[in-house]
């Protein structure tokens, strides 16, 4: 099945691109980022605003998405995170907010047969930066 006649026309015309994504259509400017680049680099400014970081962004080389001063930070956007993981930050928050001083939600992940220096610490955004968003550490000074 063929594209209307006039939906062709505004391609050709206009340099204009249609994407299918889970039943609608979509029109891009040709040249565009893609739907999940887009949606990436919105969460790599939105992460870097929330930590006082610079969008790094797309160099073409390796390296991280956004720094501070303190943090290289590494985005990653999914459409869904394991139902796992977010059943154990909901039990790191439960079990926080049983005490009566403030104590971080914080969920370690291990490999079986790993070092335990390589597991991960895992916080929930709004916590961590309930805890350490007011401190920035010193000036960002360093060239990339």
């Amino acid at each position: 099945m063929g594209k209307p006649g006039g939906v062709l026309r505004l391609q050709r015309r206009s340099g204009m691109k249609l994407q299918r994504r889970s039943g609608i259509t979509l029109v891009r400017k040709v040249g565009s980022m893609s739907l999940q680049s887009d949606r990436g680099a919105r969460h790599e400014r939105r992460t870097a605003a929330a930590l006082g970081a610079v969008r790094v962004g797309n160099t073409g080389r390796a390296g991280a998405d956004a720094v501070s001063d303190w943090a290289a930070i590494e985005c990653k956007s999914r459409a869904a995170l394991p139902a796992w993981l977010k059943h154990a930050i909901k039990q790191a928050e439960a079990a926080a907010a049983a005490f009566t001083s403030a104590r971080l939600p914080v969920v370690v992940l291990h490999e079986v047969n790993g070092r335990a220096d390589d597991d991960l610490v895992c916080i929930p955004m709004a916590a961590f930066r309930a805890w350490f968003g007011g401190w920035r550490g010193g000036d960002f000074t360093e060239t990339l």
